[in-house]
């Protein structure tokens, strides 16, 4: 509410002058929505607009701070500047180039309440790294951020409990490729440990599942930044296989026996997967849109065997590529795998990941399969990591306007 002050001056005489009246909000909050953001910046500068609301007294005042660390201890305010509006646009002088800085502002009401805003980062230099300076950087680290997330796995889809996840702060991150377009990095190493999928409804969900977690605990939109799981793909952009060799990736043709014709259900959807004489037109490997669950039995079931395995080693690959994916943890790709074997007379339905096998590295089909004609198997406890990748613009960003792509001085992101 407010108070109304009402004062007299009265003479010797006994007479009164005019009344002087003051109104008083009674104001016991701080500003909200309290906000800084940078506009524009060049070599020397930084121009940002500051926000903040008071419904009670109003605004009085935006201090700007600069610091070129995030310590709260180290901001220093540059100036106060007074005013009652809703906002306020300030150019910070005389910087150093090609040095981050570190900003905020304090917004002050009439009252004396005071809120901070959120730190904003922002470098002094309006050039970075160019397509071809970056592509020439692959496995190098890039300081990027993740906005904070979760994900919740859920066991109606993975087959099995229900699992919850949060974004691991302290993942390092790498660059995997950079066309004319995008630049690609992955987490140095996996994440998130023991994502867990097994049964039919892992396989008809876990490419959704591995890219949907990613995406809700990795991506970045401030820097038009989305996350996905890595996939097998990736891998064989770098690989010197040739996924058409039948004694490498076995691409046969597989036809169904009486005893295993079930399937879990996204495989009539698939492109290699045929269901009584129909193949699927609608999903590659590593695609999925839509929740699905549920298996059934076919007539007919047949298909193209599309698990493989091989080494992650410098016979196959460049060096830098051994070193990006040869991790110390064992992660899933976001791919699904079908073999089918006339030995044991079965078919195998399953995702890709890493599996350690006698130190070294391989690409392993993973998950569950059918073994009879009435019944289906979960062999595996599948628990493995996440390892996420992210795609960006590079017409959305400006990297490497200081850092030199080491981990100790990782090239900076910013958004442009």
């Amino acid at each position: 509410g407010t108070s109304t002050i009402t004062a007299y001056a009265v003479d010797s005489e006994g007479n009164t002058s005019e009344p002087s009246v003051q109104i008083i909000s009674k104001d016991t909050q701080a500003p909200a929505d309290v906000a800084l953001t940078v506009t524009t910046y060049d070599k020397t500068s930084i121009t940002v607009n500051a926000t903040g609301t008071d419904d009670a007294s109003g605004i009085i005042s935006y201090a700007f701070q600069i610091s070129q660390t995030e310590n709260d201890d180290d901001f220093t305010t540059v100036e106060t500047v007074p005013s009652t509006e809703n906002s306020c646009a300030y150019t910070y002088t005389g910087l150093t180039l090609g040095t981050r800085y570190y900003l905020r502002v304090i917004v002050t009401d009439v009252a004396g309440y005071s809120t901070v805003s959120e730190i904003v980062k922002r470098s002094t230099q309006d050039n970075g790294l160019s397509d071809t300076q970056l592509s020439a950087n692959i496995g190098k680290y890039v300081d990027y951020e993740p906005t904070i997330g979760s994900y919740t796995s859920s066991s109606t889809y993975n087959g099995s409990s229900t699992q919850n996840f949060s974004t691991n702060t302290g993942a390092q991150w790498r660059i995997l490729f950079v066309d004319d377009t995008t630049i690609t990095l992955i987490s140095e190493e996996a994440t998130n440990e023991n994502f867990r999928m097994t049964g039919f409804n892992g396989y008809n969900n876990g490419v959704k599942l591995l890219n949907d977690a990613c995406k809700a605990m990795y991506s970045n939109s401030a820097l038009g930044a989305v996350a996905r799981s890595v996939k097998k793909e990736d891998i064989e952009a770098v690989s010197s296989y040739n996924i058409n060799e039948k004694d490498q990736f076995h691409p046969d043709e597989f036809t169904g026996y009486s005893e295993y014709r079930y399937y879990p259900n996204i495989f009539k959807e698939e492109k290699t997967g045929s269901i009584d004489g129909r193949y699927g037109s609608t999903l590659d490997l590593s695609e999925q849109t839509d929740w699905i669950t549920g298996y059934t039995r076919a007539t007919i079931l047949a298909g193209k065997n599309t698990y493989y395995s091989y080494e992650i080693s410098q016979t196959y690959m460049d060096a830098i590529y051994v070193d990006i994916f040869n991790t110390s943890s064992e992660y899933w790709f976001a791919s699904r795998g079908v073999e089918s074997s006339t030995m044991s007379i079965t078919v195998s339905f399953g995702l890709f990941a890493t599996r350690a096998l006698n130190s070294t590295m391989y690409i392993m089909q993973m998950g569950m399969y059918f073994d009879d004609g009435s019944n289906q198997t979960n062999p595996y406890a599948n628990y493995y990591d996440l390892r996420p990748v992210i795609e960006i613009d590079l017409d959305s960003v400006t990297i490497g306007e200081i850092g030199d792509g080491s981990k100790t001085s990782q090239y900076s992101i910013e958004a442009k």
